[in-house]
């Protein structure tokens, strides 16, 4: 169980933030979001440093795969159907661990770049990323903010 909280410590000012998580994985792996078809987007629009790369996540009837397997750079995110990541990441001796992690999702929320989870795949480093967003909140001093996820391992 992982349980993230933010306090607003200023004495006299209102403020909006966000929690987020980012776990980084070793290459090869995926990340498996329950989601309707086009609730994913790639990055490369909204920041022009992120190459156009067309066909890298698949999505079908409810579920989104963002294989990564290579050392190319890209981000893509979106608003997945359920509070649940699905990931597949190797181990030694030839076998796999599966790692579900499970969150509140709040789909009327705000959420910072209109995304309850982003992944990223680095080109420098033999790692991708999962970012988990919780909703964006206003906090008035004193007041406290949390995200909380379930993590479940299992090896296959």
């Amino acid at each position: 169980h992982l349980k993230e909280e933010i306090t607003n410590t200023t004495a006299d000012q209102t403020i909006a933030r966000a929690i987020w998580n980012v776990t980084q994985i070793p290459r090869p792996c995926g990340f498996f979001i329950p989601a309707a078809r086009g609730a994913f987007r790639s990055y490369h629009q909204e920041d022009k440093t992120l190459p156009e790369v067309k066909d890298i996540f698949k999505q079908t009837d409810g579920w989104v795969e963002v294989p990564c397997e290579h050392n190319m750079v890209f981000k893509c995110g979106g608003m997945p159907s359920e509070g649940q990541v699905l990931i597949k990441m190797p181990l030694y001796q030839r076998k796999e661990v599966v790692w579900l992690k499970t969150f509140k999702l709040e789909t009327a929320a705000t959420y910072a770049h209109a995304a309850a989870v982003e992944v990223f795949n680095s080109a420098q480093e033999n790692y991708a990323e999962i970012e988990l967003h919780a909703p964006l909140v206003e906090l008035k001093p004193g007041e406290s903010a949390s995200f909380a996820q379930q993590w479940h391992f299992r090896k296959i």
